[in-house]
Parts: C-alpha cells; structure tokens; sequence
C-alpha cells in the first residue's frame, strides 16, 4: 500500500520564491544550452567555421564577377542581391577583414548595374551608352 496523494501547505511568499528559483534555472539551463551550442559551432570542422569558409570563398567569386562582368555588357546583373551581400558584409561574423573594406565597392557596383537593367527596362540603353561613351571620351587621350 504506497502513498498516491500527499497534501503540502505552503505559503504564498514560499510558493513565489519555489517559482522565481524554477525560473531562474529554466533560464540557466537555456543559456547553458546557448552556450554548448556556440561552442559546437566555433569548432575547427564546425558549420559556423565551413559556412565561413564558404562564404570568404564566395566573395572572391563576386570580386571577379564585378571585375570582369561589365553592367553596359551583361544582362540580368543580380544587382540587389549584389547590394545586399554588400550591405551584411560589415556585419557578418567569420568574414575577412579584407572582405569587409570591398563592401563600398560592392554597393557601388550594384548601383551602376540597377542604373544600367534600369535604361534596359525604359528602352534608352543606347542613350546611356552614348553619354557613358562620351564621358570617356572627355578624359581620353588624344589620338596621334
């Protein structure tokens, strides 16, 4: 014959605190569980550390692609996604340092191609390319 029930008094300052003290541990236990997973990450064949890699990889990709993709030539420029990437570069954690100084250059880039799918989309392509044209020319050497 066990004991099914039992009655406990207790008063309603001790009942309070029994539930401030089983807050308090839930959130220790889910900091420490925070915790545990931040560790795992920063481990040397950890997901934070592979998407990092990834990432700093990537970047080298882009920096060819606007070194090499000229807006006036190349259709389609992904440019807002461009300026994106640009604009979480500074924030991103595991990223060179030498990746965060390109950002500028990045949001530069995907302005000068938004300009140019811009005169695609109103049909003055040839006209942006006249005055681009012609402002190269302004600085161009004479011909001999």
């Amino acid at each position: 014959m066990g004991i099914d029930t039992a009655k406990v008094e207790v008063t309603l300052g001790d009942l309070n605190a029994l539930q401030d003290k089983k807050r308090a541990a839930e959130q220790e236990l889910a900091d420490a569980k925070t915790l545990i997973t931040e560790l795992e990450l920063r481990g040397d064949d950890s997901v934070e550390k592979k998407l990092s890699d990834a990432l700093n990889a990537a970047i080298i990709v882009v920096q060819f692609a606007v070194a090499n993709l000229e807006p006036l030539a190349f259709r389609g420029w992904p440019f807002e996604a461009l300026r994106e990437l640009a604009e979480a570069l500074p924030h991103l954690p595991g990223v060179h340092d030498r990746v965060k100084e390109i950002s500028n250059t990045l949001v530069v880039f995907a302005a000068r191609a938004a300009d140019w799918e811009d005169a695609r989309a109103r049909g003055v392509e040839q006209e942006k390319f006249a005055s681009e044209n012609a402002a190269m020319g302004a600085i161009s050497l004479p011909e001999s």
